[in-house]
């Protein structure tokens, strides 16, 4: 619960024992907080120690652990039980029914059950609607019934939390990397059928096109030449792949078995880093900036070793460092193309992505793959899926 209205535990969860988790070696939190190891925001027991170590010591991506991603949210989970309780308990009881090959088992109905009731509990209790712990609780819901329940709960809790996000993003930073991360990774609903998005989608890789082509503008800005040409750690990261896992052969059962994740978290961050230098198309100082940063994470956490879309997208949307460099629009455009991008063939989503890594490659088109030709097979298709509605 957040600081001014926190309900007992007790009252909630199942309670019990004094525990220690392993990932609090990494984490350092408020002096306030009133646990003497400085760690968790609830006593567990041991079944529910078990799953926030299945969390911090298992559950990975096909990338490997991407330990600051599970850092950052874990963090931001203490901070409340509700959070706690539904973004790290809930999702590993959930995970491990999957990692088993079942739908669901006791513990996993128990614990989605609790969580649901605490968050209807808690929203009935809160003086603000857009508390950040509701906002928080009902993204982590989103994902889990993304990945192992229901579809439809899943678009309805992320409606949920995105219009509570809306008006407080700049307030809730976390919670801003959380809802987005978690949208642009959600199964797409649809198809494109509509010529309004085709155009959207053509005019975003026209301008893409231009700017690429801006020759003065990529003078000004060395890093702009440089950062995305082959064998560099942004290169390897957003190629299309193969590669290789660094999770241990025996430990891959606690792989994420969701394929689609690491190529939707690879055409986000094509996007949103395109989207990011289309912004700095006036600045190349704030390109460049931009640029530099992000290579600087990349190597603060080792993804030029280990490739990872998954952490990368995470980290495009955290707050850069450079208050200039802030833009809170950005992750809000880039969710609009890419609910669109989700919804195309996969031939088409892999044409989109690839014409994007040429344009930040400065790779001029080719017989295999260019902008007129995708706009061809963009229409046909549009128009094939008029022709249905006409016949339905």
């Amino acid at each position: 619960m957040s600081s001014t209205n926190k309900e007992p535990a007790t009252e909630i969860y199942p309670a019990l024992n004094q525990t220690y988790c392993s990932l609090c070696n990494q984490i350092s939190l408020r002096t306030s907080r009133l646990d003497p190891f400085g760690t968790l925001p609830m006593e567990l027991t041991d079944e529910s120690q078990q799953l926030a170590d299945c969390w911090t010591t298992k559950l990975a991506y096909w990338s490997g652990q991407n330990n600051h991603m599970k850092i950052a949210a874990f963090r931001q989970a203490m901070l409340s039980p509700m959070t706690f309780y539904v973004t790290i308990l809930t999702y590993c009881a959930r995970f491990r029914a999957h990692a088993s090959g079942l739908k669901e088992t006791p513990q996993s109905i128990q614990y989605t059950s609790t969580a649901e009731r605490s968050l209807l509990r808690y929203i009935q209790a809160a003086s603000d609607p857009y508390d950040e712990n509701i906002v928080m609780t009902f993204a982590a819901l989103s994902l889990q019934e993304e990945r192992y329940g229901s579809k439809e709960r899943a678009a309805e809790h992320m409606n949920q939390a995105m219009v509570r996000l809306r008006p407080r993003a700049a307030d809730y930073p976390f919670q801003n990397v959380f809802v987005h991360y978690v949208r642009y990774t959600m199964s797409p609903c649809g198809v494109v059928r509509d010529a309004v998005e085709a155009s959207k989608l053509s005019s975003f890789l026209r301008i893409a096109q231009s700017a690429a082509q801006d020759y003065h503008f990529i003078y000004q800005a060395p890093l702009r030449r440089t950062a995305f040409q082959f064998s560099t750690p942004l290169h390897l990261i957003l190629s299309s792949g193969p590669h290789p896992s660094p999770v241990p052969k025996e430990e891959r059962k606690w792989v994420v078995n969701c394929g689609a994740v690491h190529d939707l978290c690879r055409v986000a961050s094509l996007i949103y880093i395109t989207s990011s230098i289309l912004d700095y198309r006036l600045s190349p100082h704030k390109c460049n900036l931009f640029l530099e940063e992000l290579l600087l994470k990349i190597s603060q956490h080792n993804l030029d070793r280990w490739a990872s879309t998954e952490s990368l997208l995470w980290m495009l949307l955290e707050d850069p460092s450079n208050v200039d460099l802030k833009d809170p629009r950005r992750a809000w455009v880039v969710g609009d193309i890419m609910g669109i991008v989700q919804r195309l063939p996969a031939l088409l989503k892999y044409q989109f992505s690839e014409l994007l890594l040429r344009f930040l490659m400065l790779r001029p088109p080719d017989l295999e793959i260019s902008l007129d030709k995708f706009e061809v097979a963009l229409w046909q298709h549009v128009n094939s899926q008029l022709v249905v509605d006409c016949h339905e």
